[in-house]
């Protein structure tokens, strides 16, 4: 059973509800560092350690809000979202880091109802690399009233695509 990613629920919830830039730092699992910041335009995503930027690594954020509306159980496909994972909360919203050949592929899928959407082309989010090192940067519009986050890394090459998670904070 994948264990739980990094849980930013606490941090996002207090950036919301106050209105103020915020920040969260950590390290975790794998020695993976993550920098999180939120000001009024963006969330803005660091992830630095070993390999974040190779191919078949994937980065994956998830959201949702105190609403319950949503599922906790990502969807799951080998080679993109992988195996499944279930989250500490029900999120409506699931973005997809890829750094492929010739650049980044972000994809987002939407909670609709009582399923999860197809994946589509995540438009405004803004992607950059450099060795051992992702930045991801996702706007606030995007992200919206959204309270509660988690952050989680796959290995896709591995499990036949199932993917092996890292990174993680318990």
């Amino acid at each position: 059973m994948p264990r739980f990613a990094l849980s930013f629920m606490l941090f996002l919830a207090a950036a919301t509800g106050q209105g103020a830039q915020g920040r969260y730092d950590t390290i975790g699992a794998d020695e993976v560092r993550h920098i999180i910041s939120r000001t009024t335009d963006f969330l803005e995503l660091r992830v630095l350690g070993a390999g974040v930027d190779r191919p078949d690594q994937v980065l994956f954020v998830a959201w949702g809000g105190s609403s319950g509306e949503g599922s906790p159980l990502v969807p799951s496909k080998p080679g993109h979202e992988g195996s499944p994972v279930w989250l500490p909360f029900s999120a409506d919203t699931l973005l997809a880091v890829r750094n492929v050949d010739g650049g980044e592929k972000t994809s987002i899928r939407r909670w609709d109802k009582t399923s999860w959407g197809p994946r589509e082309a995540a438009a405004g989010v803004q992607v950059s690399s450099e060795p051992a090192q992702l930045t991801v940067r996702i706007p606030e519009k995007m992200v919206g009233s959204a309270d509660r986050i988690v952050v989680y890394l796959k290995d896709m090459a591995v499990d036949e695509g199932g993917g092996r998670l890292y990174g993680a904070i318990d």
